[in-house]
């Protein structure tokens, strides 16, 4: 996976954190079963995983960025939706790039980098990490 540190790519890159996943959630609910904060809060929580398994952040970070979304009432999960599901509408998100997906991932608390082409196990693990049956 490579790595662009957001300073290089702007403020908007950041404002993407849970939004990979968020999409793809949202859209595997037909856009009926969560609205787009709860969707994005689920990513976030996905993707701060996703972090954690490439070395960006602790997962203590992520537990307290979960803890923090959970506070405020947003699901930090979704249930009855196939991880693969989610994985394949992923692949129609606009922020694919020359067929690799680009997250904008926490790297510790406060920062934040835009990583490009994360090893699809990686991505599955975290994303299996948000859905329940």
């Amino acid at each position: 996976a490579s790595e662009d540190e957001t300073e290089s790519l702007g403020l908007r890159h950041i404002l993407n954190f849970g939004h990979t996943i968020g999409h793809a959630v949202e859209a595997a609910t037909g856009y009926e079963g969560c609205s787009h904060g709860e969707a994005v809060a689920v990513g976030m929580v996905g993707e701060a995983r996703l972090a954690v398994s490439l070395g960006l952040c602790t997962e203590g970070e992520a537990e307290r960025l979960e803890g923090t979304i959970s506070s405020y009432g947003l699901p930090t999960s979704i249930e009855g939706i196939d991880p693969a599901r989610i994985i394949e509408l992923m692949g129609h998100d606009k922020k694919v790039s020359a067929g690799k997906w680009r997250f904008a991932l926490p790297r510790g608390l406060g920062k934040s980098v835009v990583v490009s082409g994360p090893p699809m196990e990686a991505v599955l693990d975290a994303v299996k990490g948000v859905t329940r049956d």
